[in-house]
């Protein structure tokens, strides 16, 4: 038999716009021309290509491209200033240098801990740079490459050792083999400006980590027989009556650490209770003895089937306001039959499994404790 595979189709048609909430801060633009404005903080894992923001509440959204600002701010939240650094492009684990292979460019970067010491992260696609600087000294990289050996992949950790001879502190010790992460950066920069005593900010919030949801499923089900093997057994197709079953299940959700939480995968096993289909149907006209009327002939098929699915997907959740949300989900449903049994005449027909495309609509909550 082959496996049914149900796919779930990403639904379409739907307007709204995902809302994410618009929050104060400034843009200084390249002319030194500074708007203090409501700037909309998508939570973006990559540094952005173009920000949006509104001069009040009530004002038009407007769209800046990330190539106009020298330097912007949601306040105590995330802050973007451009520096002009040596950064790598070329990012080819194939690439047998061990050295990274910079050009000066002017880029906008992504500040992570303010102070004595600043760091600051370039992250566009593949690229993840960190860069760092003293005081109000030049704007260095901090040096890290996955290069090609013989045999295998090497990595170079130069970086460590610029902490060490750049960031060391004598109240404290600080210990420079850490990983090339933001969070592990930004912690260590973090403790050289307390322990030189400097003034320290660290902006954006602490690495995120994703959250578990499980909820208990149940609901009705309107659904429909319809019989198709004209082809086969018998020439017409007839419909069952109308049957309500009812669903019972669990799912397992688990929320995405980045983008406001707007997107997480799923899994939903989910019980359908017992389908059962009989009926008289119509096979042909036979003769009975010698009499030459042809008469009706009936045979009765009956159908009985329940099973398990199990869809596997992805969610995306649009937010019109703090109160109300809808999702829409895309995905695969594997569909294990528990009982499937279609008989003909007292002879138990093999059915072979389908695939087909399921449609998965958006609900709308309500958050009822603002209600």
């Amino acid at each position: 038999m082959k496996q049914k595979i149900t796919v779930l189709i990403l639904l379409i048609g739907l307007s709204t716009i995902a809302q994410t909430k618009f929050e104060k801060g400034y843009i200084l633009k390249k002319d030194n021309k500074k708007i203090n404005c409501l700037i909309k903080n998508e939570d973006l894992l990559s540094t952005p290509l173009s920000f949006k923001y509104k001069l009040s509440e009530n004002n038009k959204v407007i769209t800046i491209l990330e190539n106009e600002i020298k330097k912007l701010e949601i306040y105590n939240k995330v802050a973007f200033e451009r520096q002009l650094v040596d950064i790598d492009r070329d990012i080819n684990y194939s690439d047998k240098h061990r050295r990274p292979k910079y050009k000066k460019e002017s880029i906008l970067l992504e500040i992570l801990v303010d102070g004595k010491a600043r760091l600051f992260q370039y992250n566009n696609n593949s690229i993840n740079h960190f860069y760092f600087m003293i005081d109000s000294s030049i704007i260095m990289p901090l040096e890290y490459k996955v290069f090609k050996m013989k045999k295998y992949l090497g990595r170079n950790l130069n970086y460590q050792k610029t902490l060490k001879e750049k960031l060391s502190c004598k109240k404290g010790e600080l210990n420079s083999n850490i990983r090339y992460k933001k969070s592990d950066l930004t912690k260590y920069f973090t403790k050289y400006n307390i322990c030189t005593g400097s003034f320290n900010k660290t902006y954006g919030k602490e690495t995120k980590k994703g959250k578990l949801n499980i909820y208990i499923k149940s609901g009705l089900a309107y659904v429909k027989i319809r019989n198709s093997f004209q082809n086969k057994l018998f020439k017409p197709a007839s419909d069952s009556d109308s049957q309500i079953i009812y669903k019972i299940g669990m799912e397992f959700e688990y929320i995405l650490p980045f983008n406001n939480s707007k997107w997480s995968v799923f899994i939903e096993p989910t019980f359908s209770s017992n389908i059962s289909y009989k009926k008289d149907v119509f096979i042909k006209y036979i003769k009975i003895n010698s009499n030459p009327a042809l008469v009706p002939k009936y045979d009765t098929v009956s159908v009985n089937y329940n099973s398990i699915d199990f869809p596997i997907g992805l969610r995306h959740y649009i937010f019109f306001n703090d109160n109300s949300k809808v999702f829409l989900n895309a995905g695969y449903n594997f569909n294990i039959p528990l009982t499937n049994k279609i008989t003909y005449e007292n002879i138990l027909i093999k059915t072979e499994k389908r695939n087909n495309y399921f449609l998965f609509i958006p609900y709308l909550y309500f958050n009822s404790s603002q209600l």
